[in-house]
C-alpha cells in the first residue's frame, strides 16, 4: 500500500464512518459464519473473537436479523399487553 493510501485508510479507520464500516463487516461475517453447515465446519473461535470486537470496539451497526428479532419481541410484548387489557 502506498503511503498516501495508508494515511487515508488510517484516517477512515479512526473515523465514525470507519467504525461503522468495520461494525457492519463484523456483523455480516458473524451471520455468515454462524450459518455454515455442518456445524463442525464453523470457525467458532473466530466467531467469538469477532463478537468480542463488535461488542467491545465496534457496536454501531445493527444487522437486519437483530432488528427483526427486536421487532418480533416488541410485537409479542404488545400482544401480551393488549390481551391483559382486554381481560380486565
Amino acid at each position: 500500500m502506498s503511503k498516501p493510501n495508508e494515511v487515508k485508510a488510517t484516517k477512515l479507520l479512526l473515523s465514525d464512518r470507519g467504525h461503522y464500516i468495520i461494525s457492519q463487516a463484523l456483523a455480516v461475517a458473524i451471520e455468515t459464519l454462524e450459518a455454515v453447515k455442518p456445524e463442525i465446519m464453523r470457525e467458532s473461535s473466530n466467531i467469538e473473537d469477532m463478537k468480542l470486537l463488535r461488542e467491545s470496539l465496534f457496536p454501531l451497526y445493527v444487522s437486519n436479523t437483530v432488528l427483526a428479532e427486536a421487532h418480533a419481541l416488541a410485537s409479542a410484548v404488545a400482544q401480551e399487553i393488549e390481551q391483559e387489557r382486554s381481560e380486565r
